[in-house]
C-alpha cells in the first residue's frame, strides 16, 4: 500500500520537476564545466528520485536525491550532486593535499560551483537552500569571489589548478 502511495507521488513529481529541469540542465552542466575549468567525463548521469532518503548521494555515474517542495532547491541539490560527479573527492581532496590547502574546504568548493551553475535558472539565487550557507560551507565567504570571477570571466582561468592556486593566495 505504501508503494502504490509512493509511486503515484514520485511519478507526479518527476513529472513536475523535469518540466523545469529539463530545458535548463545542459545550460546548468556547461556553466559548472565553465566554472569549473573540468570537462565531463561522464555521458550521462542517472538521476534516482527517492522519497526515503535525508539528503542526497552522488556516485560515479548516479544521483539519489529526494523530492522537495521548492523547485529551485531541488535543482540546486541536483546540481550539487552532480558537481560531486565533475570534482570527485578523491580527485578534489588529493589536490588540496597536494597544495597545503585545508580538505575541509572540498564541499564548499563542490557547492559553488552547482550554486552558480544553476544561479541563471533559478528565481532568487539568494534564497537560503541556493546560496552557499556561511555556516555550514567551510571559508564560503573567502571561496565565493574567485568562483564568482570564474563564473564572471570564464577566460581568467586556463584550468582548476589555477582556480585552486589562486585559492591557496
Amino acid at each position: 500500500k505504501i508503494w502504490a502511495q509512493t509511486e503515484v507521488k514520485l511519478k507526479e513529481y518527476r513529472a513536475k520537476f523535469e518540466a523545469e529541469w529539463n530545458p535548463v540542465c545542459e545550460s546548468i552542466l556547461t556553466k559548472m564545466s565553465s566554472v569549473a575549468k573540468l570537462p565531463w567525463k561522464t555521458e550521462s548521469i542517472n538521476a534516482h528520485l527517492v522519497d526515503c532518503v535525508y539528503g542526497a548521494s552522488s556516485w560515479i555515474r548516479d544521483v539519489v536525491f529526494p523530492p522537495f517542495p521548492i523547485i529551485d532547491i531541488e535543482k540546486k541539490l541536483l546540481a550539487h550532486e552532480i558537481a560531486h560527479i565533475l570534482v570527485p573527492d578523491y580527485f578534489l581532496k588529493t589536490k588540496l593535499q597536494n597544495l597545503g590547502l585545508d580538505s575541509a574546504i572540498s564541499h564548499t568548493i563542490v557547492d559553488l560551483i552547482a550554486y552558480f551553475g544553476v544561479k541563471e535558472h533559478v528565481t532568487d539565487p539568494e534564497r537560503r537552500g541556493i546560496m552557499p550557507n556561511p555556516n555550514y560551507y567551510v571559508q564560503v565567504s573567502k571561496l565565493h569571489p574567485i568562483f564568482e570571477d570564474c563564473y564572471k570571466n570564464p577566460d581568467r582561468y586556463q584550468n582548476f589548478d589555477e582556480i585552486l592556486e589562486q585559492i591557496k593566495l
